[in-house]
């Protein structure tokens, strides 16, 4: 049986190769998509205190002029809420619709 041999400066020059093709790919694709989506620091919005009474949905309905669903899962996403729940007091940030 005939043994291969690998040079090590081949191997790691295609290693090299290899990695700066990913890291083009990923740079490309960044660039193409217009690279990471915005922060919540570059969003406008409005601080809302939760009053008695209130919920999500009602906090939604007086910040939107659209559907009230939509506006609520956007606030749940952009505050990073586990649920629709509200407690008293909580500061709530409502992105505003542009």
């Amino acid at each position: 049986m005939k043994r291969i041999t690998i040079n090590p400066f081949k191997l790691f020059r295609s290693v090299i190769c290899l990695t700066m093709l990913v890291l083009t790919i990923i740079y490309a694709g960044n660039f193409i998509t217009g690279g990471v989506q915005a922060s919540s620091d570059e969003v406008e919005y409005v601080t809302v205190v939760v009053r008695s009474g209130d919920t999500l949905w009602s906090i939604a309905k007086n910040n939107t002029k659209g559907d009230v669903r939509d506006k609520v899962d956007e606030i749940i996403s952009f505050n990073n809420l586990d649920s629709s729940r509200v407690e008293l007091h909580q500061r709530i940030k409502v992105p505003v619709e542009r």
